[in-house]
């Protein structure tokens, strides 16, 4: 399994995941409330069940593969192949032990992290579910579908591209020629001698009256265009529709510091679990 570690180097960020706003008092809406309420709970619901449904799901899959093999075993009228002879046990017992091992400590090592963005923002983790469950009779368990696992899993990949030490080659692609045209067409002022030198008194004053030049990221996933972006100085907001990335956006930028100054907490993950195609090993994902 590949581990992926964050790498963010602030303590906290300034960029803080806000509630969408109006200007002036509207009518609160009840149905619209309730619907928000049930959504985080399904959110939630998805990432409490992570490794579970993983966990689950892979031993479906090694039952089909050994029911496949076992049952599948005649040979074709011409002499040719049989599906045996073509999908071969690659790997003895012994190995398919322990790449399910490999593959349950991964699944726990990603839910690790997900408990602790599942602890900051105020929901009960997998564990403390699993302990409810356990103490209250007939309990209805309200399982996640695997529409709502893929998110997650679309919320980890992310991670790997946005924050960790792996990922800056690929996002540095489309991030660093988003920054250089920022840098070319909304300048800071106080860092373009060029502006200044060619700006009046008064447009000074201006400037520092309306403060940084501000930016909208819409769509802005796990925030990282949006932090680098107040990293230059700028006024930065970053927005997404996803409450998923939201959720894990809010842990990363506001929960991760660490216990001393300066310090930031670091987590190891495989978010590519799931992936059965173009891989050719267990250790490729």
């Amino acid at each position: 399994m590949s581990d992926v570690t964050r790498d963010i180097s602030t303590t906290e960020s300034h960029l803080q995941p806000c509630r969408p706003h109006h200007h002036g008092e509207l009518p609160c809406n009840k149905d619209e409330e309730d619907e928000e309420r049930r959504h985080f709970h399904q959110v939630c619901n998805s990432y409490q069940q992570y490794a579970t449904f993983h966990q689950v799901t892979e031993q479906g899959v090694n039952h089909r593969r050994e029911r496949l093999l076992s049952s599948m075993n005649a040979v074709v009228e011409d002499g040719g192949p049989t599906v045996k002879s073509i999908l071969q046990k690659s790997l003895s017992q012994h190995q398919m032990k322990k790449n399910n091992e490999l593959f349950c400590q991964a699944t726990i090592r990603n839910q690790y992290f997900l408990d602790n963005m599942l602890k900051h923002c105020g929901a009960m983790t997998s564990q403390e579910v699993l302990r409810d469950r356990n103490e209250v009779e007939a309990f209805e368990v309200e399982w996640t579908t695997e529409d709502q696992i893929s998110k997650i899993d679309s919320v980890l990949k992310s991670i790997y591209r946005d924050w960790s030490i792996e990922g800056r080659e690929e996002r540095s692609v489309v991030y660093d020629k988003l920054l250089g045209a920022l840098d070319k067409y909304l300048p800071i002022r106080g860092n373009d001698d060029a502006v200044m030198n060619n700006s009046t008194d008064d447009d000074f004053n201006n400037y520092n009256d309306r403060g940084p030049p501000r930016v909208a990221v819409p769509g802005s996933g796990l925030g990282r265009l949006a932090y680098e972006i107040y990293a230059k100085g700028y006024s930065s907001q970053g927005s997404d529709f996803s409450l998923p990335m939201l959720l894990a956006s809010d842990f990363i930028l506001n929960g991760c510091s660490g216990t001393d100054t300066g310090s930031h907490r670091k987590f190891a993950i495989s978010p590519w679990i799931h992936e059965t195609k173009n891989v050719k090993s267990l250790q490729d994902r």
